[in-house]
């Protein structure tokens, strides 16, 4: 979003910007700058069905609702009324997915916290993701192979894996 139309939108202060994200890979950004122009002026998102996370990404910015390109002339009326009353509108077409979405990843969220891992657990956790062998780790780590190891077995126990990668694919699943 260029300079020149938020500027345009901060002379003109409408109650509603509807906006197109679709294709945006970080659309937080347009959001927020609209949202500074003009604090009054709610932000209406229109994502493609498929971008969920687009859409959570934008209601995380303050979009006080999100519509999909599918959407029907009657949904897009209705976001704005709403937005303009103050009050918020999601397509139910993506209601659930966010819905879903969020679930998940507070489901994934709940399950690294009580994964916990030490501050040198993380560190190894990482050389593991890199590829690293045992020697590598303990050279990078200024640690002996068989901390390593005892390392690489504790993870195992935490992660219920049976080897490496299944280190690496539990700790890229919770984003670790």
């Amino acid at each position: 979003m260029s300079d020149a139309t938020v500027a345009e939108i901060a002379v003109l202060a409408p109650d509603v910007v509807v906006l197109d994200i679709c294709g945006s890979t970080a659309p937080k950004a347009p959001i927020n700058r609209i949202r500074r122009a003009c604090e009054r002026t709610r932000v209406v998102a229109i994502c493609n069905c498929e971008s969920v996370d687009l859409a959570v990404k934008a209601l995380d910015a303050g979009a006080a609702g999100i519509l999909t390109v599918a959407s029907e002339v009657t949904e897009l009326r209705s976001a704005i009324r709403r937005a303009m009353q103050g009050d918020n509108y999601v397509e139910p077409d993506i209601a659930v997915r966010i819905f879903d979405h969020l679930r998940q990843t507070e489901k994934l969220r709940k399950e690294a916290e009580q994964m916990r891992l030490t501050l040198r657990e993380e560190q190894v956790v990482g050389c593991l993701m890199e590829g690293m062998t045992n020697r590598q780790i303990a050279e990078k780590l200024a640690i002996s192979e068989k901390t390593v190891k005892h390392y690489v077995g504790t993870l195992k126990g935490k992660f219920c894996a049976a080897n490496r990668l299944e280190i690496v694919l539990h700790a890229q699943r919770l984003s670790l």
